[in-house]
């Protein structure tokens, strides 16, 4: 609804086409702001479902408590995130005429949830299992 909000605002004040050329990067950073913030405290639910095995109305619950614990580096790590995922996009879009969006919307969501699993796993201080030998714990 925020986003949504956003974009129309951006209507509303971008009447000629400079002032709309103008506010286009400002309306794309408040996006990016407003969804790593939503990431911040929503990212840890699925980790903490998969590796506590409880329910998602718990999960949800200790997530908003490791958001607010771990909001200075989740909400620059979500930032950066979406960041790289708006660049990528446009990578794709422009330079290989929207080919490039074939690979690149799908690897989306296993990029960002690979950064919410990593994110859980060095808050909680837990260890990575990468084979039977091998155990690494986060630093």
């Amino acid at each position: 609804a925020c986003v949504i909000g956003l974009v129309i605002l951006y209507g509303v004040l971008g009447k000629t086409f400079l002032l709309a050329t103008v506010l286009l990067p400002v309306l794309v950073i408040a996006i990016i702001l407003v969804l790593a913030l939503k990431n911040t405290f929503l990212m840890w639910i699925m980790p903490i479902c998969v590796n506590e095995e409880t329910r998602v109305s718990k999960a949800i619950g200790k997530s908003f408590v490791l958001g607010g614990k771990n909001f200075g580096r989740a909400f620059l790590g979500s930032f950066l995130l979406y960041l790289l995922d708006f660049i990528a996009v446009m990578i794709g879009l422009f330079f290989s005429l929207g080919a490039g969006l074939i690979i690149i919307l799908p690897a989306i969501p296993v990029v960002n949830t690979a950064f919410s699993v990593t994110s859980y796993y060095q808050s909680e201080k837990l260890r990575y299992y990468i084979n039977e030998f091998t155990i690494v714990n986060p630093r």
